[in-house]
């Protein structure tokens, strides 16, 4: 997961997560540990497989994160809120990684799993 603002959102929803089987591997900034799990400066140096690139990234600075999602056979390149690069989409697609765009991890999993809107918590589906 990386984040140019830090990462206590992300770090959150990954411990929320983690509570439910899930593994993080983060991309490394000035913070060693996360979690207690390794960070790392490339998601090329990760040596374990790798099922989704989470980016919290502006859209101009994906492109490059795709190609490292092919280099390391991820199968699934995922772009939160906000985030969009259509060349990104194309070199995924073409190799056979689910692209996703525009969408909350947490978010998607609340309303999947919990059942839960995250604009009204309170109303169901």
């Amino acid at each position: 997961m990386t984040s140019s603002e830090g990462t206590f959102f992300s770090a959150q929803d990954a411990d929320t997560n983690s509570e439910e089987g899930q593994t993080f591997v983060w991309k490394k900034r000035e913070i060693e540990k996360i979690l207690g799990e390794e960070v790392f400066e490339k998601i090329t140096d990760i040596k374990e497989p790798v099922d989704i690139v989470d980016v919290f990234r502006p859209s101009k600075e994906v492109f490059p994160i795709a190609e490292d999602t092919v280099k390391i056979g991820a199968k699934v390149l995922w772009l939160q809120l906000g985030i969009k690069d259509e060349d990104a989409k194309e070199l995924v697609k073409k190799n056979n990684i689910e692209y996703i765009e525009n969408k909350c991890t947490k978010m998607e999993y609340q309303k999947h799993f919990l059942k839960i809107r995250q604009a009204f918590p309170v109303l169901s589906n």
